[in-house]
């Protein structure tokens, strides 16, 4: 009997560990989207009087920062709902998950859609409230809400592809994940290239859809794991972003982005996969304390970092003319970081808030 509970122990410990990786993958994701919106709001409101190296060096960041950021997210839900190992209730899923994302979904985009219209008319009106409205349910709330619009129906796609993941084989596995990488990444990055449109289509869409497959495979059927494999998916598509920064024509200044860097690009690929892997089967340490802390608080400061930053640039008209750069930089990510785990961890402390937080 006693052998039966150390082993046992022994068991939860290792399961403990084995997904401590989760935590610290959630953590650096939190980071990378707390960066990407520091430094690309600046540049979008500013990018004219930046010097060239203050504007490629800005680019560089948020492209790198932007092509695993939002991924990572994805990837982490494919590993932890589409875990063949566990056991799937679809009414507790729905009422855990999907009903929670959609009600901090409407909460948060009407307050957020409701603070745009304020910074821009100044007045709370009848006809505002319409506008409001209206925008939150096209889903033109703030820039970073439109994960969660994009999260619902990622979900509704889990119980149908459960049983995929359990049943399939390593090799069904991988063509599936092949055919998709081809047309939701390889034929689309042809096209842009060479201005073609090709006939031949895949009825699915989102290239999230790849991310939430991947997350699965990576931590369930151990692909990528050799650290060769891991570094070189990291460093050719970082080495990629450097050179695009010096073909002409290819930065957008009012978005701060590449051409061809976003989630659906062959690099954001590679560097996302690497990332996760990295982490995923190198990663045997439990996290600290401070990383924990800030994993349990990780949708809170996704939901709450833009408006800090919001705050600095809307209300107190914070501007690289008025405040060295990276100065600016630096005050605008802590403030950001600070006031929304600071917010998170206060509003958590309401029952009924922690629910959905």
């Amino acid at each position: 009997m006693l052998n039966m509970e150390v082993n046992n122990n022994v068991a939860n410990q290792s399961d403990k560990i084995r997904f401590e990786y989760i935590t610290l993958l959630r953590v650096i994701g939190t980071f990378a989207v707390i960066g990407i919106h520091v430094v690309c709001t600046p540049v979008t409101l500013y990018g004219t009087i930046y010097s060239t190296i203050d504007l490629r060096l800005s680019v560089f960041i948020t492209n790198l920062l932007r092509m695993f950021a939002v991924p990572l997210f994805i990837m982490i839900s494919g590993a932890l709902f589409l875990n063949p190992e566990k056991d799937f209730d679809l009414s507790k899923f729905l009422k855990k998950n999907v009903v929670r994302i959609l009600t901090v979904l409407i909460i948060f985009s009407f307050i957020f859609c409701l603070l745009e219209s304020y910074f821009n008319e100044r007045i709370i009106s009848i006809s505002v409230i319409k506008i409001v409205l209206r925008n939150l349910i096209e889903g033109k709330s703030w820039a970073h809400m439109w994960f969660l619009y994009m999260l619902p129906g990622l979900y509704f796609s889990v119980p149908l592809l459960r049983p995929f993941v359990k049943n399939a084989t390593d090799k069904e596995f991988n063509f599936t994940l092949l055919i998709l990488f081809i047309f939701l990444s390889f034929i689309p990055t042809l096209e842009k290239k060479f201005n073609i449109k090709t006939g031949i289509t895949i009825p699915i869409t989102s290239i999230y859809f790849l991310y939430f497959l991947l997350g699965s495979a990576i931590s369930h059927r151990n692909l990528f794991d050799s650290l060769k494999t891991c570094v070189t998916l990291i460093l050719l598509p970082s080495l990629f972003i450097l050179i695009e920064l010096f073909i002409p024509n290819t930065i957008i200044i009012e978005d701060a982005v590449l051409k061809n860097t976003n989630a659906s690009s062959i690099a954001a690929i590679s560097l996302s996969i690497g990332i996760f892997s990295l982490i995923r089967n190198f990663y045997r340490n439990q996290c600290s304390v401070v990383i924990k802390f800030i994993s349990e608080n990780s949708f809170g400061i996704y939901l709450l970092h833009t408006i800090p930053l919001n705050i600095c640039f809307k209300v107190l008209k914070f501007s690289p003319e008025k405040i060295n750069l990276y100065i600016l930089l630096l005050i605008c990510y802590l403030f950001s970081f600070y006031f929304s785990i600071t917010v998170t961890v206060l509003l958590r402390k309401i029952p009924i808030v922690k629910k959905y937080l």
